[in-house]
């Protein structure tokens, strides 16, 4: 039956690039497929509270999904937040959007309509590591005074605080640090940019970051 749901579709950046260096790698030592596949176990056996989800990944695409309740996006939210943090520290950046709408998964049969609208969130607007609200999913919580703890503003557009409640440790933030680096160095602007919005957010979280804008500086 389709029911309305909270849909999150989310886009490993550089995934080509991963794979193809667990292929050219050495045999049993590929990377990115044991981070990958151990974070997807990981986080489908959590517990978040009320939250019923369901967590789906096939090539460098990402599915959460959980019925819609206005008291659950707390979890929901926060799910996000963490499952992104983890995945950067792993040196895997994503972007995506997040919506609600008319969506069915069950015996890895999937129809969605919900899923549609946050694939075009992540395809036209994410562009950078971020994980967009869609406004209407963020003005009907806001309506009922819902916990958006883990909502955080980018201009105009709502995204997921990812490093919300997160006490960066120094060796943590040198991970974040070195991918931001490796970002903004590479020769495809599309690609530098990420690292540059990056730095931003790193930055503002983190005042205190060592990692300064050095691009105009001699």
């Amino acid at each position: 039956m389709l029911d309305y749901h909270f849909v999150a579709f989310l886009d490993i950046l550089g995934y080509s690039n991963m794979v193809k260096s667990d292929l050219e790698g050495p045999p049993g030592e590929e990377k990115y497929f044991h981070k990958l596949l151990h974070l997807h176990k990981e986080t489908n056996s959590l517990k978040y509270e009320n939250l019923d989800f369901n967590l789906i990944q096939f090539s460098d695409s990402i599915i959460i999904s959980a019925p819609y309740n206005p008291d659950t996006f707390h979890s929901f939210s926060k799910l996000i937040s963490e499952y992104q943090y983890k995945l950067l520290l792993n040196g895997i950046p994503i972007r995506g959007g997040i919506t609600f709408g008319k969506h069915f998964y069950q015996e890895d049969f999937l129809f969605s309509s919900g899923l549609i609208d946050a694939y075009n969130i992540e395809n036209k607007l994410a562009r950078y590591p971020r994980v967009i609200l869609s406004e209407d999913l963020y003005e009907l919580l806001n309506s009922k005074e819902i916990n958006l703890e883990y909502v955080g503003f980018d201009n105009n557009y709502k995204i997921i605080d990812f490093l919300h409640n997160i006490d960066l440790n120094e060796i943590n933030l040198k991970i974040i640090n070195d991918l931001i680096i490796n970002l903004e160095n590479n020769k495809s602007e599309t690609i530098s940019e990420k690292g540059s919005w990056l730095k931003e957010y790193v930055n503002y979280k983190y005042p205190e970051n060592k990692l300064k804008y050095e691009r105009f500086h001699k």
